[in-house]
């Protein structure tokens, strides 16, 4: 006998878990992007964590799901590997994100900055993100699209896990 537990949430074996929570009507927080080129160092999004509930920590998450879902190749602990810009604007998780972010002010382009990290481009957990093929995917699952995602600020990232 299957028995459900929660309704609406993603059910996984993991001990973590990722949950989009939207708290309310969508309202416009005004944010500007200042200059032509945002630059983004990417987080880890592992089992613990604070949530994503700026818009440079969900564009950082959107950005890391992109990587990990659309980038032909892409290596989250390879100290070597270098995202490449061209490749990446090619991808259509990077364009949702960019025209998003157009729609509150002016964006060139996003650059993806390597950290010096275990995870040098940042690291979703697997169970969060193996089972989605684009960043569209996972913005479809949870009912919300790019623009909202990035500055709504009822739309939130919970991390957390099963251990404790």
């Amino acid at each position: 006998m299957k028995r459900v537990i929660r309704n609406g949430v993603y059910e996984t074996n993991s001990s973590s878990c990722h949950t989009v929570s939207i708290r309310g009507k969508w309202k416009d927080n005004g944010y500007t992007v200042i200059g032509n080129i945002i630059s983004v160092y990417m987080d880890e999004y592992g089992w613990n964590g604070d949530p994503c509930d700026s818009f440079i920590s969900k564009l950082s998450y959107a950005l890391c799901m992109v990587l990990m879902t659309e980038y032909p190749g892409f290596s989250h602990w390879d100290e070597y590997f270098e995202v490449n810009q061209e490749v990446l604007e090619g991808l259509d998780g990077y364009k949702l994100l960019l025209d998003a972010i157009n729609n509150h002010g002016s964006c060139q382009k996003i650059v993806i900055k390597k950290r010096r990290s275990f995870y040098p481009y940042g690291y979703i957990d697997h169970q969060s993100c193996e089972h989605y093929k684009s960043l569209s995917d996972f913005l479809n699952d949870w009912n919300v699209d790019a623009e909202r995602f990035l500055f709504d600020d009822d739309v939130v990232v919970w991390i957390g896990n099963d251990n404790g």
